[in-house]
């Protein structure tokens, strides 16, 4: 695979999501909210599992031990427990950060997928880099049409609470990290400390300078105006869910009848 930035892979590598969450839509519409969640843990599962073949292909082919990369605190990478513990514990807060956070976030990461560039042949972290982000962003948007994620003004405010103390705890952590450099010393969680090339938030690293005091480094004006971008995508986010319920069909769910799936599970028509 010869990936290149708005080339025909990279095209259709944005379309995909479009395809698997139809694909979902078609396969699970007449399902109750138990298969759903059984599906929804599945394919949470899965994404893990996909993140911790990368994880092993990391460290055998790494010279640190214990790399930076084996702990997952990339935002995409989190989104994979998340998603497992939202469909597990039916967590409305969960679900309103997965929609609101980690669904543009990783919409951006298919748009500005500049990293697959630097693979010569398709491999594995290639594949885990396309199917993670590509589960993540079909999986949140199924949950949101199978009537999973909730969202009103408290709760929105809860979930910007959690991702801002989030954010500072994470630029602790990663200057701990890079600290400790058996972990290896490129550790940038969250994008906390630099921006990935060719995204929007590079705008931002061009502004002001980086601060290190000590072991301890952080870009003021860069982290507060990637908060205040943050903050504005996800307020957009919660004001088309508002907009999207109120033009939402109001109709009873359709029982079900006694029908199994392979699994055994009753629930779809």
């Amino acid at each position: 695979m010869n990936f290149t930035m708005w080339g025909v892979w990279h095209i259709l590598f944005m379309l995909s999501p479009i395809v698997g969450i139809f694909i979902l839509w078609i396969l699970f519409r007449k399902c109750n909210e138990r298969v759903k969640r059984f599906v929804g843990i599945g394919l949470s599962v899965f994404a893990i599992a996909v993140w911790v073949l990368r994880s092993v292909e990391v460290y055998l082919t790494t010279a640190e031990p214990l790399h930076y990369e084996l702990i997952p605190l990339q935002i995409c990478h989190l989104a994979n427990f998340v998603l497992l513990f939202a469909f597990a514990a039916k967590n409305k807060y969960a679900f309103a950060l997965l929609f609101t956070f980690f669904l543009p976030a990783a919409i951006m990461a298919i748009i500005f997928s500049n990293s697959l560039e630097n693979f010569n042949e398709f491999n594995l972290r290639a594949f885990a880099y396309i199917a993670g982000h590509l589960l993540i962003v079909v999986t949140i948007v199924w949950a949101y049409i199978s009537g999973f994620v909730k969202l009103n003004l408290k709760i929105f405010l809860w979930s910007f609470l959690i991702v801002f103390v989030s954010y500072l705890i994470i630029l602790v952590v990663t200057n701990l990290v890079n600290l400790m450099h058996f972990y290896g010393a490129g550790a940038n969680y969250f994008f906390v400390l630099r921006p990935e090339s060719g995204t929007p938030l590079a705008w931002f690293f061009g502004i002001g300078s980086m601060i290190t005091v000590g072991w301890f480094s952080f870009h003021p004006i860069y982290m507060v105006l990637t908060a205040l971008f943050g903050l504005v995508i996800r307020g957009g986010l919660f004001g088309v869910y508002l907009l999207l319920e109120k033009l939402r069909p109001k109709k009873k769910e359709a029982a079900c009848k006694n029908r199994r799936l392979p699994t055994e599970i009753e629930g779809c028509t």
